[in-house]
């Protein structure tokens, strides 16, 4: 498989990113985030999105030296042979931990919200199966079905949310800070790896980029949007239901679709379930292409078509394991969270700094502020 064949545009990256990210409005980050947060919840996604400023900042100053190299190579790189592989072995580790979970989460969603007589284990087989197809197409072709749907997943979300805020009641927000500008701020550092997939998955988008500088542009475009994004989605389901409620609540979006309604049309969630079930099917295509490029990079294999449906296989088997997924899951990401919003902030420091120690910024003759 030739990953560098074709080059993506600004139009495709920022696609697939929003679609990576702003999916988590859908699934059960929202509770994650109220349990704590409590009615300033909505606020999270945008301080967490200041903060990632910091981490995905240095990791472009990085790459803007190395941009023929993707984040397994840079790692090496800059931290030697065995530290190096150390490194990408614990990042391909988490990263599929990450995959398995947010597998069995879509999963569960699947069954129990639309499809409660439908066998779990098929349910998560045409996941995988539809994922393999995509993912041995490419991220270039992802991201090209991403720039086509983007704009019908963004129109269903965005009168989604209207109908929710027409129907809520803005005194669920007060009082603004919650529990105070304090809890909340430690919140928000610790819940930054929502957006970690600014980390995997420019890591390996780099080299196929066609110039450096919309690469830049993208990455701040996606990250600005997504934080709107998730911060207006869950503002939307504190005011309908409140945070109580919605910390209780398995999956907001969909209970709120279920929940409203358009004049004399009900039941519209038919309508918004098939934009979802499309942006899922190319998030977990998306996945499934970068966790195999990980395992390909540690071990050196140069064609990747056969390792992709045997990691979907082991995604599906891994992701059967827990008996009651809403609950053993919910409780695993929540400190897969905590975990990663660690090493998101602290890697891209320490790899601008092993860079600036190597001397790898010295022949750049302009480095633009990000």
């Amino acid at each position: 498989m030739n990953h560098l064949e074709g080059k993506i545009g600004i139009r495709e990256y920022v696609s697939i990113l929003i679609i990576l990210v702003g999916l988590r409005l859908a699934d059960d980050t929202p509770v994650l985030i109220t349990t704590d947060a409590k009615n300033a919840g909505w606020i999270i996604p945008l301080i967490s999105g200041v903060i990632s400023i910091i981490p995905v900042f240095l990791l472009v100053q990085v790459f803007s030296v190395h941009r023929e190299k993707n984040l397994f190579q840079i790692l090496i790189h800059l931290f030697g042979k065995w530290l190096g592989t150390a490194v990408c072995f614990i990042l391909f580790i988490l990263g599929l931990i990450g995959f398995t979970s947010e597998a069995s989460v879509y999963t569960d969603i699947i069954g129990t919200m639309y499809f409660s007589k439908t066998p779990t284990i098929l349910i998560y087989s045409i996941l995988m199966v539809v994922s393999v197809y995509g993912a041995r197409k490419g991220l270039l072709h992802i991201g090209s079905v991403s720039w086509l749907v983007i704009f019908y997943v963004k129109i269903a979300l965005f009168i989604s949310l209207i109908l929710s805020f027409t129907k809520g009641n803005y005194l669920y927000i007060f009082p603004i800070f919650g529990e105070g500008l304090g809890e909340i701020m430690k919140e928000g550092a610790s819940k930054i790896s929502i957006y970690i997939d600014f980390l995997l998955f420019i890591g390996f988008i780099v080299p196929l980029f066609q110039n450096f500088h919309q690469f830049k542009k993208g990455t701040k475009i996606a990250l600005i949007i997504v934080s709107i994004e998730l911060s207006v989605a869950v503002l939307s389901y504190i005011m309908l239901f409140d945070y109580v409620t919605v910390s209780k609540l398995n999956f907001p979006f969909h209970e709120t679709i279920r929940y409203i309604s358009f004049g004399f049309i009900t039941n519209i969630e038919t309508f918004f379930f098939p934009f979802w079930l499309i942006a899922t099917f190319l998030k977990f295509s998306a996945y499934l292409h970068i966790v195999t490029l990980m395992f390909a990079q540690i071990f050196k294999i140069k064609r990747t078509e056969r390792l992709i449906p045997l990691f979907a296989v082991a995604v599906l088997f891994l992701g059967m394991l827990p008996e009651t997924p809403t609950f053993t899951i919910f409780s695993l990401r929540d400190q897969l969270f905590d975990f990663t919003s660690s090493l998101f902030f602290i890697l891209p420091c320490v790899m601008w700094i092993f860079a600036k120690i190597k001397g790898d910024f010295k022949n750049e003759t302009e480095i633009n502020p990000y």
